[in-house]
């Protein structure tokens, strides 16, 4: 072997070792151009693509190495790769070829059961091909039905493309169930131009019902503008606010609405549907759009609002546009806007006082757009200052206050542990609030005793527990006892980013529901591995969310660089206070020993009525999958599925269910690009769940 080729391959193996699979996927790349009749390396290519989730990649190399050597271990990897694609079909015929060479191997009837097509699995020689052509006839076809149920409502689209999709999309008609209630509609018109409130204006006057009364909030610029004499020649249009009182209140609806935003037909009609019993606030999606010079509407930056979420609303870039209230919040929006305040801050104030209560419910259709200044038009200059809103700031309010107790559970990684507990520390606002302690799980390293005893004289508390490894029992072995402050579990291949991250953590637990949060994490290389995890994604269901974004990328509507509610987040770093993990009754150990014990432990806060929290404020950077080694062993694969099958059992649709997402967001890709079309059913199942009395419990509750 020439001396290049056996440097490109020592650095090759010593790079998968330590965990940094591109760097050995590019040294195994040079090595398989110089020695392209080595199959054994090109193996060993296509599994660091796997690990990095770069699946094409990983399927092209083990189709290569299929062509020159069918062996065992290619058929299984690329049926995982397939996997990774979402191609099921193709990954089952892959997984079956494996089966073929080695009848009972546990790691191929552990990914072929994972799937539903375990009957395919023949351990008595019989010739499966009849039963397999079976299987992939009843898998198309539920595809087949699948996408019909999507199709009834319209084209599927791309945020990159949203106009056209936006175009495409035809609204469900609003249900109509009993009289329609009272209506008066509030525009709030200060700061805003001519153009604007004459848009809102006209779109008003289509809406079904009719309103009873149209007040204009509006500013003496408007007052004196020809705009005005529209108050002269509509009825019951005036420049007043509505007079409210305990009765009217109650018994009537008030629409309110920022000049500038443009009603959808049948607005006002779904929105009245979605008012239900206990419900006093209704808003809904939204876009922005323009008017090109030849008259044709444009369309862009759509607002897509999850599942009622009091902590994305909090920290949202834009407020809503639009507003039905009645009862108390028609009251209190009445009075902030009275009182001064800018009209998307008096709308976002009272949707959040709503949510926390759950008197607040969202539709999940685009009912209205934001119309900016037609093209052309907008080159002019302005004839009045437009007012600015207030800045937001980061959401928060106060700081958070308390002990924190961190726990990071190592084995023979002392240097790397050593990077973790410095970088806590050292990021930290209060230093003297971390109580750091640091589980040694029967290293034997030298290197790593000498950083333990080290970090011991630091004052970090070193905690010797001599057993096989268990994520979730070590960690429930470390918070014995502890019946105070926030816990932190943390891997010991992270690195804290964030200064003064133990401040965000805390305000984020003081916040009323939130059970558990979790961070932004990256790679190393500084792309995105981390924010939040997704469910019902993929064939295993579970999905780091923005997985291998760029760093700088801040996802839909910013939801990757802010706080909000997610369905789960990863243990790599997850946070809880000592009284919610003990009511759980810590981690799971009788069905998780490595993985999905966090996910888990999420799902059970949701189930108990709490939320859990996504900070991405707070960054760090995980060497994913240092902590304990990496999947090389078909014996560590087989027991890795093993858990995503237990896990499927306990939660069951639960795992296909992520409250996260609006209905119009498809599940197919970990950044959020595909659109579908909402129908009514849809509507409906959302409108359910969002008006029920704890909307981010799991639908299926073990």
């Amino acid at each position: 072997m020439d001396v290049r080729a056996r440097e490109a391959l020592t650095r090759g193996n010593t790079a998968r070792d330590a965990g940094r699979h591109q760097e050995a996927a590019e040294h195994f790349a040079v090595f398989c151009r110089l020695k392209p009749e080595r199959t054994d390396i090109q193996l060993q290519l296509g599994n660091m693509w796997l690990e990095t989730a770069r699946f094409e990649e990983a399927a092209l190399i083990y189709r290569h190495v299929l062509a020159q050597t069918p062996t065992f271990d290619a058929w299984l990897q690329l049926g995982r790769a397939l996997l990774g694609l979402g191609l099921v079909e193709q990954a089952v015929a892959a997984l079956q070829e494996a089966w073929r060479l080695k009848p009972g191997d546990p790691a191929v009837r552990a990914a072929v059961i994972a799937v539903g097509a375990g009957a395919l699995l023949r351990e008595d020689g019989a010739d499966p091909s009849h039963a397999f052509e079976t299987w992939r006839l009843g898998a198309r076809l539920k595809d087949l039905q699948d996408r019909l149920s999507e199709l009834d409502s319209g084209p599927v689209g791309q945020r990159s493309d949203y106009d056209a999709y936006r175009h495409r999309l035809v609204a469900p008609e609003p249900p109509r169930s009993g009289p329609w209630p009272p209506l008066e509609v509030l525009i709030d018109a200060v700061g805003a131009s001519p153009y604007a409130l004459q848009e809102t204006l006209q779109s008003v006057r289509e809406q079904v019902p009719e309103p009873l009364a149209i007040h204009l909030f509006a500013d003496d610029a408007l007052r004196t503008h020809p705009v005005a004499t529209l108050a002269a020649s509509t009825p019951r249009l005036s420049f007043a606010p509505p007079v409210l009182n305990a009765a009217t209140s109650e018994a009537h609806a008030l629409l309110c609405v920022g000049a500038g935003v443009v009603l959808e037909a049948g607005a006002v009609g779904w929105l009245v549907h979605a008012m239900r019993d206990g419900v006093e606030v209704v808003y809904a999606d939204a876009d922005r759009s323009v008017i090109d010079q030849q008259g044709r509407v444009a369309h862009f930056d759509p607002r897509f609002w999850p599942c009622a979420d009091p902590l994305d609303m909090e920290t949202s870039p834009t407020a809503p546009d639009l507003l039905l209230v009645r009862g108390g919040a028609a009251t209190d929006l009445v009075t902030r806007l009275v009182q001064g305040l800018d009209g998307g801050e008096a709308r976002r104030g009272v949707a959040l006082a709503a949510l926390k209560d759950g008197r607040a419910v969202n539709v999940p259709l685009l009912l209205s757009s934001v119309r900016g200044l037609p093209i052309g038009a907008d080159q002019a200059r302005p004839d009045e200052p437009v007012r600015t809103p207030p800045a937001r700031g980061d959401g928060r309010v106060g700081k958070g206050r308390g002990r924190i107790r961190v726990i990071i559970p190592t084995r023979d990684h002392g240097r790397m542990t050593r990077t973790a507990v410095e970088a806590l520390l050292g990021r930290a606002r209060e230093r003297a609030r971390l109580s750091i302690v640091v589980i040694d799980n029967g290293s034997t390293s030298s290197d790593t005793l000498d950083e333990l005893r080290a970090l011991a004289e630091l004052g970090v508390e070193v905690k010797r527990i001599d057993e096989p490894f268990n994520w979730g029992r070590l960690n429930n072995l470390a918070v014995e006892g502890v019946d105070d402050g926030r816990l932190i579990f943390a891997n010991d291949d992270t690195e804290m980013l964030t200064p003064g991250w133990d401040e965000l953590i805390l305000d984020v637990l003081s916040k009323p529901g939130v059970g558990a949060a979790g961070v932004r994490l990256l790679y190393p290389d500084h792309t995105l591995q981390h924010a939040g995890v997704l469910l019902g994604f993929g064939a295993t269901e579970v999905l780091h969310e923005g997985l291998r974004a760029p760093a700088e990328a801040s996802g839909p509507d910013g939801r990757w660089k802010r706080t909000r509610c997610a369905a789960a987040v990863t243990g790599a770093f997850l946070a809880t206070t000592s009284r919610v993990f003990h009511d759980l009754g810590g981690f799971n150990t009788r069905d998780f020993a490595i993985g999905y014990s966090d996910i888990d432990f999420c799902l059970r806060v949701r189930s108990a009525g709490g939320l859990v929290a996504y900070v991405g404020e707070v960054e760090a950077i995980h060497h994913e999958s240092k902590t304990r080694g990496l999947n090389h062993t078909l014996s560590r694969a087989a027991f890795d599925q093993s858990e995503l099958l237990a896990f499927r059992r306990l939660w069951d649709g639960a795992v296909s269910d992520d409250p996260s997402l609006n209905p119009h967001i498809a599940r197919t890709d970990a950044h959020l690009e595909s659109l579908r079309p909402v129908n009514i059913d849809m509507v409906e199942r959302h409108l359910e769940r969002v008006a029920s009395s704890s909307p981010w419990r799991p639908r299926a509750s073990i």
